[in-house]
Formats: structure tokens, sequence, C-alpha cells
């Protein structure tokens, strides 16, 4: 799972086609910017589960996250999930 603070990767405009690093992931967009990485393993179902305390702090409001992950299946077969866009309120 990673967790990014902007829509950059470097100087690059995000979502990139992840195609352009893994070749099995053509036409699958990458929207986060590698702020902070975890990784997790999942259940039978696929469930996982990423523990991201953020301690309170008041001039976060309103903050940003993006949220997305690279999966391995059993075989080694890359897949990513959807985008997420967190807001700290």
């Amino acid at each position: 799972m990673t967790f990014g603070l902007g829509t950059k990767l470097g100087a690059v405009d995000l979502p990139i086609d992840l195609g352009l690093v893994l070749p099995q992931l053509a036409g699958c967009a990458w929207h986060s910017n590698f702020f902070a990485t975890q990784a997790t393993t999942t259940d039978a179902n696929g469930r996982g589960l990423v523990a991201f305390p953020i301690r309170s702090n008041p001039a976060w409001a309103g903050l940003e996250i993006y949220a997305q992950a690279l999966l391995l299946d059993p075989s080694l077969v890359p897949y990513a999930t959807n985008p997420r866009v967190l807001s700290i309120e």
C-alpha cells in the first residue's frame, strides 16, 4: 500500500500508466507519489489491513492523502487497485 501527498512523482504528472514499468499492467493508472509505503499480506478472500496512524494536528485539516496498492497473487501476477483519496478532517 502506498500513500502519497500530491499528484506528481518527481517531475512527472500523475497518474502514469503502470505498463511503462510492468508491461502486464498496461492500461492501469498509478496515482500515488510514494510518500509512504507499507507492505502487508491478504487473507484467502484478498482482504488485507494496513494501519497508518496519524497523530492529531489541526494544521493537517483538509490534507488529502492518495492511497493505492500494488498486489501480487500467489503466481506472482501483479495487480493494481483503484486509487482512493483520503481527507483529514
